[in-house]
């Protein structure tokens, strides 16, 4: 049975906020390559990032304003040097929603997409 790899975050809160960081802790300590951040609300505190067990040497933030993410996703998730990918404000349609979880799964990477209904805190 394939584990799913690519996660749809609809309920962001600081709770879920945990969660994510939780894992891309366990990503981190694996050192199996990149965490790309896309679109990200606000600037990453390195600080907060190995408070939560995250290296911060281990993560690319390409900030705000990304456009077409969905395609960066895609070429970021067939590298073998990027591990996980996390992109806020994504929200694929069906077809590119398969597309997305058959290239995970080809790669083996985890992808996180972010797009909630309410407003958006800050990674922290």
């Amino acid at each position: 049975m394939a584990t799913t790899l690519v996660e749809w975050i609809e309920d962001w809160s600081n709770g879920r906020q945990g969660q994510l960081l939780a894992e891309l802790a366990a990503i981190s300590r694996s050192r199996r390559g990149w965490i790309l951040m896309l679109n990200t609300p606000a600037p990453l505190s390195p600080r907060a990032l190995a408070t939560t067990g995250v290296d911060p040497a281990l993560v690319v933030d390409m900030g705000k304003g990304v456009l077409q993410p969905l395609g960066l996703v895609h070429r970021a998730i067939a590298h073998k040097g990027i591990a996980a990918v996390v992109c806020w404000q994504c929200r694929p349609v069906a077809g590119q929603r398969q597309s997305l979880e058959q290239a995970a799964q080809r790669h083996r990477n985890r992808v996180f997409l972010i797009a909630p209904t309410n407003e958006m805190p800050a990674l922290h």
